[in-house]
């Protein structure tokens, strides 16, 4: 499977796993949230189904980033570093990187 093949199917399977829960990817033009800094997020915790959801796609964006598309590196890796805890206002910006 190609780079191109895998991101188009990833971004497939995210909308439907997302349709389930109510979700719906939005388009967006930049990769994250104007001035967001996920460092400074003071939102809910996720409970742990949101938790694992947000772990999931924090593999996905890092599948993207191996397989050549680093323009989304920067974003992963800020995001990637609350693994351990993450804030709703972290599963946001990856919906938003998605929807780029």
């Amino acid at each position: 499977m190609s780079a191109d093949n895998y991101l188009k199917e990833a971004v497939k399977n995210v909308r439907e796993h997302l349709a389930k829960d109510g979700v719906t990817l939005k388009p967006h033009k930049n990769l994250f949230p104007c001035n967001y800094k996920p460092e400074l997020d003071v939102t809910d915790e996720l409970n742990m189904e949101h938790a694992s959801l947000y772990q999931l796609l924090i593999g996905i964006l890092w599948w993207a980033v191996e397989l050549g598309h680093i323009d989304v590196y920067l974003e992963t890796t800020l995001l990637s570093q609350h693994l351990a805890l993450p804030q709703e206002g972290h599963l946001q910006a990856i919906y938003h990187i998605f929807g780029y």
